[in-house]
Formats: C-alpha cells, sequence, structure tokens
C-alpha cells in the first residue's frame, strides 16, 4: 500500500479546559500523521490506544460508512458531559449518536446527568419529540431520562420499540398499566408483570465488558492511514480541548478527524469502558511517546462499516426507584401488594421503593401486614419498625394529656376548647361532640374503634393557629412523611439533646470503582470521600488539599490522605471544614457543643453537596434546603456542578414543587441567580412577576435582577394588553358575538356576575381570574378566535408546577405564560466556571 500523502494543512484542535488547567490528554480522530482513525474492515470504528499504530502498518485500510461529521459532534457532547461542559445537542439525530456513544464507552450516566441542564436550552427537540417519539423514547430509556420519556411517551397511546421484542411487551405492559393498575393481556397484576419483564430481562442480558471489541481488536483488519478529503490531502479538525478545573488534560482521543484533549481522571472517573483499558495490562510494556499526552487513542470502525454500537445490556422501561413517579401505576397496587414490593426492593436494594413498601405493611395502624412477611431477617426488621411505631404513638398520646393538664382555663379562650379535643375523645371513645357530625363516620370504624391516625389528623386542623403551634411539635411525629423528612428546618425532627455526643455511621460517597481517601468530618458525622473528585469539582479544595502550608503535615487519621474537620465560627452560627493538623489547642477553638444552629440541618444539606460533587444523584425537598445547600457550594467554590445535577434533582422532588410559591420566589430568584440555574431561575420569574397587581419582584434588593423582573412584568403587560385588545375588536366586528355573550362578559355584566374569590371590596379585578372566566364560557359556545387569542395568556410555562392554573386557586391573579431565551438570562449560558 503506497505511503499516505503529507499533510499540509492543520486547522486548530478542539480543546475542552476549565480555568486555570491544561490539556494533559489527547484524543484523535483519524487525520493525524502518526496517530489515525482505526477502522473496522465492516465500517464501524472506535478508539485504540496508539501504541499499537506500528503493529497494523501493513493492514487493509476501511472506509467508514457513517456521516463522520455526525460522530464527531456527538463524541464532542460527550466529552462535554463528563466535564461539566453546557451541551450544544440541537437534533433528535445527535441526541441519540451520542447516546450510542455513550453506551459503547459504558458512560450513560453522565449524559444522562447533563441532559436536563440542556434540553432546556432550545425548542428543537420539542418539534421533533412529534415525529421521532420512538425513535427518542428508545434513546430516554437507555439513558434513564425521566422527562424526556414522559414527554416522548405523551406523544402516542401505544409507543412500540422496534428492534428489541422485550421492550416490545414492556411498553405493551405500561400502556395497559396506565389506563388500569392491573390490566395486563395476561390478566396478571402488575407485581408479576414486573417479575416476568425483570426475568425476561436476566435471559436476554447482551454483552458485558469482558466482551468489549477493543480486547478483541486483533481479529479485525485495521488500518493507519488517514483518510482522503476530495483534494486528496488529509483533513483536520481545530482540536476541542475539554476538562475541569484544576485538572490538565493527559489523553488525546481521536474521533474521526477530530482531535480531543481530555483529562484521564475524569475518563476513569466517569467511564467504565476507560476505568478498564486507559490502563489495562497489555499497555503496561508499550512507550507513551504522545508528546505531552500520557495516553492517545484513535478511532477505528466497525465490521458493519455504519458505527453500529452493540447495547451494553438490556435496559428495562424504567427502573423501579423512578418508577415511583408514576402514582396512577403503584398507588392501587401498593395496598394489596405492599409486603410482596417490599420483598422484592428488598432483594434488589432499591432504598425509595423499601421505605415507600414499609409504610404501606404497617399500615392500617391496628392491622399491620409485616406478619405475611417471609423472610425471616426481613420479617423482624419490620417487626422491630412497628414496635418503633407504637412507642412514638404512645408518647404522643402522653405528651397531648400533659399538654392539657398544663393548660390554665382562665388564660385563654380555647384552652377549653383544645382540652376537649385533645382528651375526651380518648377518654369517652371519641365522643360526637369532640368532632364534627360530618367527620365522625370517617374517624370510627364500622365496629366504633378510633382510626388513630385521621384522629391525630383532626386535632390539628379542628385546633387554631396559636394551638397548632404547641400541637406541631408533638402531632408532627407521627403525621409526617418520613420519606420527605426535610421539609424544612423546623420539620427535621429527631436530634439528639444538647451535649450528648452522637455517634453515626461513616456515610462514604464515592464514585465507581474509587476507594475513598479523604475523611471530611462534619459535627459528629463523618463522610469518606474521593479527593480526585473534590479537587475537580471544588475550587476550595483545589486550592487548599494540597496548599504549601500542609505540605509536611500529615493527617491522624493513617488510612485517609487528607483528614478534614469542623471549626465554628465566633459568632456560633457559622462553621468551616479546615485540615486536622491546622486546628489549635481545643482551649482555644469554640467547641462544635458551641454551635447555636441545627447540626442534623447542616449534616443533611452538606451530604447532598457531597453527592453532587461526585455527581450522584440526589433529591432537594424544599427551597430553604437549596438555599442552605447553595451557601455551602458558594462557599466550597462548587456552584457549578451543583446547578449542574440541580434540574434533575428538582424534577425528582414532588416535595420541592410542593414548598416552592411566591412566599419564597425571590429567595429562590436569588439562588437561581447564583446557580446560574435556567429552570429554577424561569419559574421564580414568573412568581417573582405575581401577583398582577402586587407583584413580589418590587422586594428584590438587588438592582440588576429587580430591573429583569421589571422587564418581564412588562412584557406581561404588553400580552394582557393585546388580549384585550383582541376582546374588543371581536366585539366591534362580530355582531353575533356581541349579542350572544361575549359583549357582555366584557363589560359590566361579566363583573357583577363574578364570584367574591375574583373580586375584591377594597381592590381591583383578579384579571387571570377574569380572563379564565371568559376563555371557559368561550369554550362553551365554540368561540375558536378567542380562544386562540386567551390560551396564550393563560398558559403554564412552569417548569416544576405543571399543576398550577392560571386564573384559579393560589394563582387568581397570578400569570404564569412568560417565557425566557438565552438572552433573557444574567448570565452566559456558556461559561462554565464562576
Amino acid at each position: 500500500m503506497a505511503s499516505p500523502t503529507p499533510i499540509t494543512q492543520a486547522k486548530e484542535s478542539f480543546t475542552f479546559m476549565t480555568p486555570d488547567v491544561k490539556p494533559d490528554t489527547l484524543l484523535e480522530v483519524f487525520d493525524q500523521p502518526f496517530l489515525v482513525t482505526k477502522i473496522d474492515d465492516d465500517g464501524s470504528w472506535s478508539l485504540v490506544d496508539s501504541a499499537k499504530v506500528q503493529e497494523l502498518q501493513n493492514q487493509i485500510e476501511f472506509a467508514f460508512l457513517g456521516n463522520e461529521e455526525e460522530q464527531i459532534l456527538a463524541f464532542k457532547s460527550l466529552m462535554s458531559a463528563v466535564h461539566n461542559y453546557p451541551l450544544d445537542i440541537k437534533t433528535a439525530r445527535e441526541l441519540i449518536v451520542a447516546t450510542e456513544l455513550a453506551d459503547y464507552y459504558c458512560s450513560l450516566p453522565i449524559l444522562s446527568h447533563s441532559l436536563y441542564r440542556n434540553l432546556l436550552r432550545g425548542s428543537s427537540f420539542v418539534r421533533e419529540i412529534q415525529t421521532r417519539s420512538c425513535a427518542l423514547i428508545e434513546t430516554a430509556t437507555k439513558l434513564r431520562h425521566d422527562v424526556l420519556f414522559k414527554d416522548c411517551l405523551n406523544v402516542e397511546e401505544a409507543v412500540k420499540f422496534a428492534y428489541n421484542n422485550l421492550r416490545d411487551k414492556v411498553i405493551d405492559v405500561q400502556q395497559q398499566l396506565l389506563d388500569h393498575p392491573y390490566a395486563s393481556t395476561s390478566n396478571a397484576s402488575l407485581r408479576e408483570a414486573l417479575e416476568k419483564i425483570m426475568q425476561e430481562a436476566r435471559q436476554k442480558t447482551a454483552r458485558t465488558i469482558p466482551r468489549n471489541k477493543t480486547t478483541n481488536s486483533n481479529k479485525y483488519n485495521l488500518t493507519i492511514f488517514p483518510r482522503m478529503a476530495s483534494t486528496e490531502t488529509p483533513m483536520l479538525l481545530d482540536p476541542i480541548t475539554i476538562t475541569t478545573p484544576g485538572v490538565k488534560p493527559d489523553t488525546r482521543l481521536m474521533a474521526f478527524d477530530q482531535e480531543f484533549l481530555v483529562s484521564s481522571a475524569a475518563l476513569k472517573m466517569h467511564y467504565v469502558f476507560f476505568r478498564k483499558f486507559l490502563d489495562s495490562p497489555d499497555k503496561a510494556d508499550k512507550p507513551t511517546s504522545f508528546g505531552s499526552m500520557k495516553y492517545s487513542w484513535i478511532t477505528k470502525l466497525d465490521e458493519d462499516k455504519k458505527g453500529r454500537l452493540l447495547l451494553r445490556s438490556t435496559y428495562l422501561l424504567f427502573s423501579l426507584t423512578s418508577a415511583l413517579v408514576y402514582s396512577n401505576i403503584f398507588t392501587s397496587s401498593m395496598s394489596a401488594d405492599s409486603v410482596e414490593i417490599l420483598q422484592s426492593a428488598y432483594k434488589r436494594r432499591k432504598k425509595v421503593l423499601f421505605e415507600q413498601g414499609m409504610i404501606y405493611v404497617l399500615g392500617p395502624f391496628r392491622s399491620p401486614r409485616y406478619h405475611k412477611i417471609t423472610d425471616k431477617r426481613l420479617r423482624e426488621v419490620t417487626h422491630a419498625q412497628y414496635n418503633t411505631l407504637l412507642v412514638a404513638t404512645m408518647r404522643v398520646q402522653l405528651e397531648l394529656y400533659d399538654l392539657c393538664a398544663s393548660y390554665t382555663y382562665n388564660t385563654r379562650g380555647s384552652n377549653t376548647r383544645m382540652a376537649i379535643k385533645v382528651s375526651r375523645p380518648v377518654i369517652i371513645t371519641l365522643q360526637k361532640e369532640s368532632i364534627s357530625q360530618d367527620s365522625v363516620g370517617e374517624t370510627l370504624d364500622r365496629n366504633d374503634k378510633v382510626k388513630l391516625v385521621f384522629y391525630y389528623r383532626k386535632i390539628m386542623e379542628s385546633c387554631d393557629e396559636k394551638d397548632q403551634a404547641d400541637l406541631k411539635e408533638i402531632l408532627v411525629v407521627v403525621l409526617r412523611n418520613d420519606l420527605q423528612v426535610l421539609h424544612n428546618k423546623d420539620s427535621y425532627l429527631g436530634m439528639a439533646s444538647p451535649g450528648a455526643k452522637r455517634v453515626f455511621k461513616p456515610i462514604t460517597i464515592t464514585t465507581p470503582e474509587m476507594r475513598p481517601d479523604t475523611r471530611l468530618r462534619v459535627f459528629d458525622q463523618d463522610f469518606l470521600v474521593s479527593s480526585p473528585a473534590l479537587k475537580m469539582n471544588s475550587a476550595f479544595f483545589r486550592a487548599f488539599l494540597d496548599s504549601p502550608d500542609k505540605a509536611n503535615k500529615a493527617p491522624t487519621n493513617s488510612q485517609m490522605k487528607y483528614s478534614w474537620t469542623t471549626k465554628v465560627d465566633a459568632n456560633k452560627t457559622g462553621w468551616t471544614l479546615v485540615c486536622e493538623t491546622d486546628l489549635k489547642s481545643p482551649d482555644s477553638e469554640l467547641d462544635e457543643s458551641f454551635f447555636e444552629g441545627s447540626k442534623d440541618w447542616e449534616i443533611a444539606t452538606f451530604r447532598i453537596l457531597l453527592l453532587a460533587i461526585h455527581l450522584n444523584p440526589f433529591v432537594v425537598q424544599s427551597p430553604d434546603q437549596l438555599q442552605t445547600i447553595t451557601e455551602h457550594a458558594d462557599y466550597y467554590r462548587a456552584l457549578p456542578v451543583f446547578s449542574l445535577g440541580l434540574t434533575s434533582a428538582l424534577h425528582g422532588s414532588g416535595q420541592f414543587a410542593r414548598y416552592f410559591d411566591q412566599s419564597n420566589c425571590i429567595q429562590m430568584l436569588e439562588a437561581a441567580y447564583k446557580l446560574r440555574n435556567r429552570a429554577l431561575y424561569h419559574d421564580a420569574m414568573i412568581y417573582a412577576v405575581g401577583p398582577f397587581d402586587n407583584p413580589s419582584y418590587q422586594t428584590i434588593q438587588d438592582k440588576k435582577l429587580r430591573g429583569l423582573a421589571e422587564a418581564q412584568f412588562n412584557k406581561l403587560c404588553a400580552n394582557i394588553v393585546k388580549a384585550q385588545r383582541l376582546l374588543f375588536y371581536v366585539v366591534a366586528t362580530d355582531i353575533n358575538v356581541a349579542q350572544e355573550f361575549i359583549g357582555h362578559q366584557i363589560g359590566m355584566k361579566m363583573v357583577k356576575e363574578l364570584p367574591l374569590s375574583i373580586l375584591s371590596p377594597e381592590e381591583p379585578i383578579y384579571l387571570a381570574a377574569y380572563y379564565r372566566r371568559i376563555l371557559e364560557n368561550c369554550k362553551a359556545n365554540n368561540s375558536l378566535y378567542i380562544e386562540e387569542g386567551l390560551e396564550p395568556l393563560l398558559k403554564n410555562e412552569m417548569y416544576f408546577k405543571q399543576h398550577q392554573i392560571a386564573g384559579l386557586k393560589d394563582c387568581k391573579d397570578t400569570f404564569l405564560c412568560s417565557q425566557l431565551s438565552a438572552e433573557d438570562l444574567p448570565w452566559d449560558v456558556n461559561d462554565i466556571d464562576w
């Protein structure tokens, strides 16, 4: 074979890096004189070690049959995801190809993690979901991306997977379960249907990492010669450097014509493929003569010449944990099959499903179902939980009696009522006069026995606000939902008494196959974490873990490379982590017992930040919790990585949406601005420009934010004026409409007929409710022209509170139709470090 034509034109390489970080890894895709594309005889490609190039000099050259530019863009997206760069995926095809590459290199989790932020950056996906829902739902299933999956699933009632019989069955079961929890082709129960799918999945598992094509590369004919362009000269693209702050690129990946300079530490942390093969034994005796790069991998084509990649494993429609969001599937079956579901979750080690099943198994209170559990160990655990529940209930009842005894009947008018409501129902088997006549039937069962949980709930609801303040501390122990304990700072209970020394089991947070080498002690809780992740995603730890003043100081814990502990601030309300060797004598430092805040709150919120730093999934339960975590992330310079996973976390938290409203929208707007999180900023801004008569944005202290909110409010006003002009135009031009209904309703007759919930004697009309009433009447009278004009104004554009309806209930004077483009954001969406 003739020698390749010398390279005559070189283009700048793509470089992915972050501030103060130099690339140390070279990834070459095709055209370089000594490191070139590696193509299989089937026309597909993959990256291989450049050290093998000399062994392949005399092999046959093959041409890639697919679209090289498409593959390069997809590979760029994959590298961007692992280095926390904003993705630039504009079409469904780009996402599908990137998912195939992520599947091959075993990096689906990090790509899925990054997509939550990317899918909000443009409207291209929205258009393509309508036409490519089947292909995208396969991609969403591989990525386990719940938002994309649900969007695609809503397009068609019965989506069929084209290439896998197992998925055909799964989607069929899924659609039937959406219609009825127990419906299926075989009339099997939900549990039996899922068990059958799981069994088939195990039988049809595809190839695993040991069978990877790279390990058998000697079976294929490979080439080292660069692909020729139409000008008969090899083409070189600009190198792309992708890395993280404080980490230099040390690896070159050549994907077709495109060279990527990346960090091997990030590759090993997030890619099972590279973790296994970058330092595999077969490369130990080969020199690394790649200039400043430690590793250099190039492209090879697969034998089908089309770049089709085998699936790493057979994917189910959804994991058991993420399936809990489909409440219409699981809620009804939980009551009937709670024992079976608990046992299934126990075998599969599904924490969320296990907790949900445990709650159902322990109830109803008088007839728990734990005795039906066959596994001895699980039955003992469940029985212990039931005993704990009994003890907690007895303590609550005793505290209620003590509360009634401590009240004096002449201090406050509600005390007598409270004593009756709390004590008399228990002593006299729930007398009818203690609870309203309508609720007696709900509180008593058919045997006239008290439904204890409902009884406690009625006590809480029947007391005034002052009484509730006293009762909340007692009753929340039995009324709270332990799946979502961290509603806010006040409801996180179970804290030890002051001065008591608590001992907690260390919490290990790291990435697959990486051992923890750092201990972070936050008050009484030890966190065992990975220093590479800390240095990669936190500028604080990147600067201070290996600072010069710690060069000759060894941690007291010999098993850990680093050991940091808590130091309480002088004001006793703040704290920070410091190196153990930097602490002064105990007498000169404030002890942890001096801390005046909630230690449990600080531990729980800092744990979520560590999960984000290690790119592990997490959930934020409340605005208060988000505010505290943002403060931690700001101090430890980890805002970008926390923001990266925040959108996913908020989508998975129904509790956050419950507590996120106009009362805390300014707080969330400021947090979103600091985090540069578009989804949260978008929803907070919608709330900030409402209610229309007295918008919340007027209380914003930051002048820049207040100006941006005022601009959005002005846009909303323009849309309202446009809608009102439309109504007047219809009345003026359509005599039938004017005479029949709309003409009267726009005028005083409509205002007079509005209920008091819409009108206020001291305030103007609630505009959102006013337009909502007109829209409903237009639908009833088939006035499509007015309908089309009003629906955009009353549309809900929120990401996290899609159940809200403008003009009804809490939003009777709030419009939810504001849309923010990239130009409306007060930051550069392409920034990766701030």
